[in-house]
């Protein structure tokens, strides 16, 4: 299934003659193939570029910083070590983040050992719903080369469809006016389509069928961890997840450091629900201004941002 993506190359310059912009035109397009976006791979390699690219910023500004008023003339390379301590980093995911960020976090440790909290909202990091949806869920994604199509077939119905008569038939389901346009331009996008359904399918695929308790020893020895689960009920992050992890915790299977709360009005998707984010928002708060544990290997507290 893979797909190509044109990148189209910069505007011609006024400068050159239509027989030079067509050569330059042809050699300077691009063809990328996009498959490895729509993996977990290719998802957890862009979230560390993105937060390696946050480290880099942040080292320029400590160096400007440290630099500013004291560089000797014709000295380029005085003060050009990185700064010896970096901010620390609080990782907030929801559902599937959580997954990529425990990845992330054992593919570097260098970022493991930055990290001082880590929260995750209804955390997708295990599939295994009720049985009766298993085998529905796990059927369509063992055929994307039907589902995708599928969808895709159902999304250009919908492009053709007059916009009122989609938002009335999704009213239910959204009560904001602003939520339900953008579900809608969404909706109508066949190549949206494609892509949010080869990605969740993967991620249905890949995503390990039991609780990983080795990477969550390996985190809790750096770092805290805040579970937020929620009522629904919620095939991606359902309650029996929550005390299942409470009594590994009992029993010393997983740290004490992963603190697991439980809210039943809160939905999965709470974050198009205007009452429920306040909620989800205190949760937030608390695990952030929480005093960070002692580490395990003794070092002390983790210090704050």
């Amino acid at each position: 299934m893979g797909k190509k993506m044109v990148v189209p190359p910069p505007p011609p310059s006024s400068s050159t003659s239509d027989t030079s912009n067509s050569s330059r035109d042809l050699e300077s397009t691009i063809i990328r193939n996009t498959d490895i976006s729509w993996t977990i791979e290719g998802q957890v390699e862009h979230k560390i570029a993105w937060v390696d690219s946050i480290n880099e910023e942040m080292i320029r500004l400590l160096q400007a910083k440290n630099t500013s008023g004291r560089k000797r003339p014709n000295d380029n390379h005085h003060h050009k070590h990185p700064p010896k301590t970096l901010p620390k980093l609080i990782f907030l995911t929801h559902s599937i983040g959580a997954h990529l960020v425990q990845q992330l976090l054992t593919l570097r440790a260098d970022l493991l050992t930055q990290t001082q909290t880590i929260i995750h909202l209804m955390p997708f990091i295990r599939f295994d719903p009720p049985p009766s949806q298993t085998k529905i869920i796990s059927r369509i994604a063992q055929s994307p080369h039907l589902a995708i199509p599928f969808i895709q077939t159902l999304s250009r119905i919908a492009s053709r469809l007059p916009p009122n008569l989609l938002d009335r038939c999704v009213e239910p389901a959204i009560s904001g006016v602003g939520d339900r346009k953008l579900a809608i331009e969404l909706a109508r996008q066949p190549a949206f389509a494609r892509n949010w359904l080869e990605l969740g399918l993967r991620e249905v695929r890949e995503v390990p069928k039991a609780h990983d308790h080795a990477t969550l020893r390996l985190i809790g020895n750096h770092c805290d961890t805040a579970m937020l689960f929620v009522g629904g009920p919620d095939q991606w992050a359902p309650n029996f997840h929550l005390e299942e992890l409470l009594e590994y915790q009992r029993r010393g299977v997983i740290p004490s450091n992963i603190n697991m709360e439980y809210k039943e009005k809160l939905l999965h998707d709470f974050v198009v629900h205007e009452e429920m984010i306040p909620p989800a928002i205190d949760f937030i708060l608390s695990a952030v201004l929480k005093e960070p544990s002692r580490r395990k290997d003794g070092s002390g507290l983790i210090s704050r941002l």
